[in-house]
């Protein structure tokens, strides 16, 4: 948390005083990850009629997703196991 804190300029104080622990900023940065990627396909089912191509521009915005967004999409796929409650 030190390396963190002193990446971003901030104290660890600071830091815990937005969140309560470790587990809640993980919930935190899992919960935006995943409500973008949910917003994405929404607007992509949205956009398009046809069923096919839905399903096909929804794959093709979640791999574009994941590559703008690695880290996101790593900490969803990797960490959340170290969540108490899924």
């Amino acid at each position: 948390m030190r390396d963190i804190c002193r990446k971003i300029g901030i104290t660890q104080a600071a830091l815990y005083y937005h969140f309560r622990n470790k587990e809640e900023i993980l919930y935190t940065i899992i919960e935006r990850s995943s409500n973008n990627l949910h917003l994405l396909l929404r607007s992509c089912f949205s956009e398009v009629r046809d069923p096919v191509e839905r399903l096909k521009n929804a794959i093709y915005q979640h791999i574009l997703s994941i590559k703008h967004a690695r880290q996101g999409a790593k900490i969803i796929i990797e960490d959340k196991r170290f969540l108490a409650v899924i």
